[in-house]
């Protein structure tokens, strides 16, 4: 059960309203309807998002990124809702399970991306040198790797966000949760 209200897309107001009317419309789905408590914090999740829709950084290195700090973070929400995505980015599901465990075997710029989120994650951005050797050497640019700074914070507002609000799944339950 969430924490906080749940607001109904059909009955919500002003720039929620026009969010849920407009670039929400398809994808009125639970994160949204608790963020939508405040007009602020959905615009944040909604313009990062957005911004990220026009990285250079592909979005199968964004949904492996998305996938293993979700994983990370023990956001059941998150890894559901990424599964889906990473299935319409055509990553596989030994890609998918791989990025949830820290490892893609068969593809090393993926490997390579994942490696870096996770160790983001559990060294709080203190990446060595040789790190970011480790993604250039695999052809990633410095906006790419910006960008995955950027992935990586997005899926921590939203797995915070889901933590914080006990959001409902709605989305089918990927294995291993």
């Amino acid at each position: 059960m969430p924490r906080l209200k749940v607001i109904d897309p059909a009955t919500s107001e002003g720039v929620v309203k026009e969010l849920f009317e407009g670039p929400l419309k398809q994808r009125q789905i639970n994160i949204y309807k608790g963020l939508a408590n405040s007009p602020a914090a959905l615009q944040a999740y909604m313009g990062m998002a957005k911004a990220l829709g026009t990285a250079k950084l592909g979005k199968k290195e964004q949904e492996v990124i998305q996938l293993a700090i979700a994983e990370a973070q023990g956001c059941h929400y998150c890894v559901a809702a990424h599964t889906d995505v990473g299935r319409r980015c055509k990553l596989s599901d030994e890609q998918m399970l791989g990025a949830r465990r820290g490892r893609i075997d068969d593809d090393p710029k993926l490997n390579a991306v994942v490696r870096f989120a996770l160790s983001m994650h559990e060294k709080r951005g203190f990446v060595s040198d040789a790190e970011i050797a480790e993604l250039r050497k695999h052809g990633y640019a410095d906006a790419e790797i910006a960008e995955m700074v950027a992935s990586y914070a997005l899926m921590i507002y939203t797995s915070t966000f889901n933590h914080v609000n006990d959001t409902v799944v709605d989305f089918p339950q990927p294995p291993g949760i």
